[in-house]
């Protein structure tokens, strides 16, 4: 390493300067002397035996890098449970048209609240039959608004859309009551199951927009 000593002050200094760092003399022309047995800075890649690296202290945050298969498996889960919006909007579909061929089979998992419409065209079908037809298509467009907001629950869902998750559960949250005020506890029961999914979608929803703005 190179060195210059000050001609005033006997100061040394780095053989770089042009001025002495003590009294500010002009160091220019003055010889430039390498010093013996300098020592050899190594790079921290090549550490001094025995002698730990500093830790270097940064005020940023670490960057959290997620494999690329934990995000995989949040959207997987979140497709999964916007899935149960199209198996509720089609079982109640076929719950539908079983009613109106006056069969008595039902998906407990379908909607209670389309059934309860059904179940009340019939009755004004029964009280005034010239008017069945009517009664039957206003049944038909009612059943097939419901039906088409689910099954657009599920098409925002698996886009996550995550406010449709917590709309869906308490809809059909709801829609669990209308089956208990008809006294079919089965089918209330069965719609823990649609619940349960729709939960596991939600919070799946909520993990995966975490992952890909982080």
């Amino acid at each position: 390493m190179r060195y210059v000593i000050c001609p005033q002050c006997k100061t040394e200094n780095s053989g770089s300067l042009l001025v002495c760092s003590a009294c500010g003399s002009d160091l220019i022309g003055i010889e430039r002397r390498e010093k013996p047995d300098a020592p050899q800075y190594l790079t921290p890649s090549a550490p001094l035996p025995g002698i730990p690296i500093s830790p270097v202290y940064s005020s940023n945050p670490p960057v959290t890098v997620h494999p690329p298969q934990r995000k995989i498996t949040s959207q997987n889960r979140m497709l999964k449970g916007a899935n149960w919006f199209y198996w509720i909007a089609g079982l109640s579909l076929v719950n539908c048209v079983l009613a109106r061929t006056s069969s008595d089979t039902r998906f407990i998992v379908g909607l209670g609240s389309t059934q309860l419409i059904d179940a009340i065209a019939q009755a004004f079908i029964n009280d005034e039959p010239g008017l069945s037809i009517v009664f039957h298509s206003a049944s038909i467009v009612l059943d097939m608004i419901i039906l088409g907001m689910i099954a657009l629950f599920g098409i925002l869902g698996q886009k996550g859309v995550r406010p449709v998750f917590i709309i869906g559960i308490i809809l059909y949250a709801l829609d669990s009551l209308v089956c208990i005020v008809f006294e079919d506890y089965i089918g209330a029961a069965s719609h823990l199951i649609g619940l349960v999914g729709l939960y596991s979608g939600m919070r799946a929803s909520y993990d995966y927009a975490k992952l890909i703005h982080e």
